[in-house]
């Protein structure tokens, strides 16, 4: 067996030996939970964090203190924290021998951290929970052991030791796995997995264990997001560090309900594992527990798995883009909230962050509607309609965040509304439509020529005055004379696109 440090290795092995000891002489005695149906498949075995039991951590932390005197921990935790130091401070300890076991001395550093009982970011403790939990005894056991420490040697040296869970509600596969990229797939999730992270919840917000079948699991290696970086992208480096695995979730969710039709919910629960670290991080909404029809579950059959897969991977062009980004996480805000008011000014900032521009915020209600349009329309009057649609969307926007009162029936567009249940699922649609444009490959070219045309029309001081239909017909003409233009071939349906 090789190890990328033997001398770790081996003092994990008589540490553990110890503490086993140490814990039968005290008469530790294990006892069945919910999670005891879990198999120890030392090929793949389960996240580490989630066959930890309340029970058995209470127990080995009230011999903690006696197992920390030991040498063993001494050592054990002195060669593990060398690995933040220098090599030159590495070495001071290398020829001090501890009688009987040939370990190295603990530093000064250990013994201070001992006494405060301060452990960095790889906690023994943990590793001593997690082998007792798939040992089931006391008795140590040598490929058990072996398979615990793999994942913890991949912790230590920063090799794809991050795994991120998030549950869906009233999701469904047909099959157990979807494989979506390196690292990022779709599960079915393990109910000891479920257990756990419900009763570390604050707020409990998965309740009900059995709407939640499915997860998204992320692994990644958190040295990659520490990596030296250009100036130029110091401000991406910075976003994606931020989010790591809650953004892939947002991202990933959010696809998911442009992909198709159906309802469940994600309440954005990033659970981080690495074994020793149990808390779980991201937003908690408690927004989450409205009913769902059964006939409006979301199902992503067999035969569609394909076509999500396809359409996650032209997504990423441009998930890493700040403004995209921006409007596939208000698209997942406006789908799990419940106020209608809150929807509404959700997609209008996702809107915005699509067609929007930093340096020129005047007639943006335009802005969106002709770019939308121009955008999905394949044909004047089509373009005229989405237009339409988009501005009197965007003054029902105004009307709420300046406090008047919405009148019933809504009129947006050509349509009167007089449910929001209606109208949310109109803004649905046409949203779906955009996104797709978006990541169409074969369109970037037209539609960067088309909105430079729009821009340019918008900042002209002789359309100041035009209404928007007006504004549709010149640019509808003025794209219309160009296609015509010698050596000018239209590729596509779609006037904008």
């Amino acid at each position: 067996m090789a190890f990328k440090d033997e001398k770790i290795y081996n003092g994990m092995k008589e540490l553990v030996k110890k503490s086993l000891a140490i814990l039968d002489r005290n008469g530790f005695e294990f006892k069945h939970t919910e999670d005891s149906n879990i198999e120890v498949d030392l090929k793949n075995i389960p996240p580490i964090s989630f066959l930890l039991n309340d029970k058995i951590r209470r127990q080995i932390y009230s011999k903690i203190e006696e197992i920390e005197k030991t040498k063993e921990f001494a050592y054990t935790w002195d060669l593990v924290n060398k690995m933040l130091l220098s090599q030159s401070e590495s070495k001071k300890h290398d020829d001090i021998q501890l009688p009987g076991l040939g370990l190295d001395a603990p530093s000064p550093e250990v013994e201070t951290a001992l006494r405060k009982q301060e452990f960095k970011w790889t906690d023994i403790p943990y590793f001593l929970i997690a082998y007792c939990n798939l040992k089931k005894d006391l008795e140590f056991d040598e490929d058990i052991f072996y398979g615990l420490y793999k994942r913890f040697e991949e912790k230590l040296y920063g090799e794809n030791y991050i795994m991120a869970l998030c549950p869906l509600k009233k999701f469904y596969l047909e099959t157990d796995e979807l494989v979506l990229d390196d690292g990022i797939k779709i599960r079915r999730i393990f109910q000891g997995e479920l257990s756990f992270i419900n009763k570390e919840m604050a707020g409990n917000t998965l309740k009900n264990l059995d709407d939640i079948q499915f997860t998204i699991e992320y692994t990644y290696d958190e040295n990659e997001f520490r990596k030296p970086r250009d100036a130029d992208d110091w401000s991406n480096y910075q976003f994606d560090l931020a989010f790591s695995g809650e953004k892939k979730f947002i991202a990933i969710v959010a696809l998911l309900r442009l992909f198709k039709d159906g309802d469940f919910h994600n309440p954005l629960e990033n659970f981080q594992v690495p074994f020793w670290a149990n808390a779980g991080q991201g937003i908690h909404f408690n927004l989450c527990d409205r009913r769902i029809p059964e006939d409006r579950n979301y199902i992503l059959k067999r035969a569609e798995a394909e076509g999500f897969v396809e359409f996650y991977r032209k997504s990423l062009r441009f998930t890493n883009v700040r403004r995209m980004f921006i409007a596939l996480e208000r698209f997942n805000l406006a789908y799990e909230k419940k106020r209608f008011e809150d929807n509404i000014i959700d997609y209008v900032i996702a809107l915005e962050a699509l067609f929007g521009k930093k340096e020129n915020k005047s007639r943006l209600g335009m802005r969106i509607g002709l770019k939308s349009g121009f955008l999905v329309g394949d044909s004047k009057e089509k373009i005229t309609e989405i237009y339409k649609f988009m501005r009197d969307l965007y003054g029902l926007r105004s009307t709420i965040v300046h406090g008047d009162e919405i009148k019933i029936p809504m009129k947006i567009g050509k349509e009167d509304y007089y449910s929001d249940y209606r109208l949310r699922s109109d803004i649905i649609d046409i949203f779906r439509k955009i996104i797709r444009c978006f990541f169409d490959e074969g369109r970037t070219e037209d539609r960067e020529e088309t909105f430079a045309i729009i821009e340019d029309e918008l900042k002209s001081g002789e359309n100041k005055d035009k209404s928007g239909e007006e504004m549709v017909k010149l640019i509808y003409d003025k794209i219309q004379t160009k296609m015509k233009a010698p050596g000018v071939q239209p590729e596509h349906e779609s006037i904008g696109a």
